[in-house]
């Protein structure tokens, strides 16, 4: 949904972006570090204090990008399907738009990618066609809710 995907920075508390580590966004949601910045937007994990839960916190790195991050809330609403992140709730903070979602974990395909290939291995059919169903499905699903993805 945005223009360059973010790029994981390591563990640990980093101030990148309109908000800072133990900063309270929206009067719920404690930033606890930056999980990724990408060419519009970085992504916080922060702690939800109403619902006591981990969630990921999406804001433009320039206030031109607020529209977009808006668009895209809306775009991932209209969309239905498990590969998509469920948007929670979308908010302004000290005149900085933002988005919350639920905070995901695991693996990236690039990172798969790259184990596979320090090893030495490839992918059998089997295996590619695990990845590329659930990716198909997605990008099906989007295609539905008359959404375009441009990564």
């Amino acid at each position: 949904m945005s223009s360059a995907p973010a790029q994981p920075l390591p563990d640990g508390p980093r101030d990148v972006g309109p908000f800072r580590v133990g900063e309270v966004v929206g009067g719920a949601y404690e930033i606890k570090r930056v999980l990724g910045v990408g060419g519009m937007a970085v992504v916080y994990e922060a702690r939800d204090a109403i619902l006591l839960r981990l969630v990921a916190i999406k804001a433009p790195l320039f206030s031109a990008f607020a529209g977009h991050l808006r668009n895209e809330a809306q775009a991932l609403a209209a969309i239905r399907n498990p590969a998509f992140v469920t948007v929670h709730h979308v908010g302004r903070h000290e005149g900085v738009e933002f988005m919350v979602m639920e905070r995901l974990f695991g693996e990236t395909l690039e990172s798969r990618i790259d184990d596979a290939r320090a090893r030495g291995k490839q992918f059998s059919v089997e295996e590619v066609l695990d990845l590329l169903i659930p990716i198909t499905d997605a990008l099906s699903a989007a295609h539905a809710a008359g959404v375009a993805q441009r990564d």
